[in-house]
């Protein structure tokens, strides 16, 4: 059964100074450290007799062995590696929920981490994984200025760590990767909405993200086909950017027929926004959202939206990694499609 473990990095190191060690137990119990050792392994070669005396050591003194230390003395561990950018959104909980299901039988561990968005802190995640000895890694990758780069990546390969990318494109040949189809989604959203209306603005995602940057594109190609304006602002695929947003373009009186939103996240502070301003949706503007908005129904509205399988992200990234680990050493690219959900 797949264990949970999941570590914030929040840039603050645990205190150990009044934490139970092993010497302690062991001097507690009347045995030696090996001993205490072999029982925590669930080594056979302990009598009964004693590894009960060091069992309700254990739980009188709640000890909890120091995993890091266990997995220095290890080549690996039996430990996946998940590195998520924001936990607070759905779309990730459900790569999340992929990942689980799939390995669930596997007898593996999983340590979910969360970069927060941050390329320092993703970078000090992939030294964190390597110190616990992970098996492998699924990750997000955060965005990046143009000063920056991917070159931490490369720490997992110096340690013959096998990896995956999921949901952002990044560039290099050697990437194994999952990600939705972002230029055909947005495209295929844009024309859909232009069979109801012409004046269609899109909010986008950071630039800095390639799935922000191939919306982007799929919007433009079909606004350009039609020879027609393009209007495009710039959110950070949180709510309150989305919400900004909307209420600026109400206050300077510049409201679209319809409007595209690069995500789920943006869309629910676009609705926030718009109800605020007692605008209803599909009658004084029409929202399509790239993802779902699980949560419109609680606002009373209906929102139209591309439907990705997004669980799958999880589960082929997943399946392209037991290759891996099975020593396939080829790149892997797994491009998820999307429907119109009306």
């Amino acid at each position: 059964m797949l264990q949970w473990c999941i570590t914030y990095v929040s840039g603050y190191n645990i205190n150990e100074e009044n934490r139970m060690r092993i010497k302690d137990i062991a001097q507690l119990a009347g045995v030696s450290t090996a001993t205490v050792s072999r029982v925590i392994n669930n080594s056979t070669s302990v009598r009964e007799e004693t590894r009960k005396i060091v069992l309700e050591v254990i739980k009188a003194k709640n000890y909890r062995p120091n995993i890091t230390a266990q997995n220095l003395a290890k080549k690996e561990t039996n430990t996946i590696g998940v590195v998520i950018p924001d936990l607070d959104n759905p779309f990730f909980g459900k790569i999340i929920k992929g990942i689980y299901e799939k390995i669930e039988e596997e007898n593996l561990n999983i340590i979910l981490l969360n970069s927060y968005g941050s390329l320092k802190k993703e970078k000090r995640v992939i030294e964190t994984l390597i110190e616990q000895r992970v098996k492998g890694v699924i990750i997000v990758p955060v965005a990046k200025d143009k000063d920056s780069s991917y070159k931490h990546f490369n720490r997992l390969d110096e340690f013959k760590i096998p990896y995956v990318l999921v949901d952002r494109e990044i560039e290099g040949d050697n990437f194994s990767k999952v990600y939705l189809e972002n230029r055909k989604g947005a495209y295929k959203a844009t024309k859909y909405l232009l069979t109801k209306v012409s004046d269609i603005a899109m909010i986008s995602g950071p630039v800095r993200t390639t799935t922000a940057t191939k919306r982007l594109k799929g919007y433009s190609i079909a606004m350009g086909e039609k020879n027609l304006e393009e209007k495009v602002y710039y959110g950070d695929y949180k709510i309150e950017s989305g919400y900004k947003i909307i209420t600026e373009i109400i206050r300077d009186n510049k409201l679209p027929e319809a409007l595209f939103v690069a995500n789920n996240m943006m869309t629910l502070g676009v609705i926030k926004g718009l109800i605020e301003n007692n605008i209803k949706i599909s009658e004084n503007i029409l929202i399509f959202s790239f993802d779902e908005v699980e949560m419109a129904e609680i606002f009373g509205v209906k929102i139209d939206y591309l439907e990705f399988d997004v669980k799958s992200i999880g589960e082929k990234a997943v399946d392209i990694l037991k290759g891996k680990l099975n020593g396939d050493k080829s790149r892997k690219i797994v491009k998820i499609p999307g429907e119109i959900k009306k």
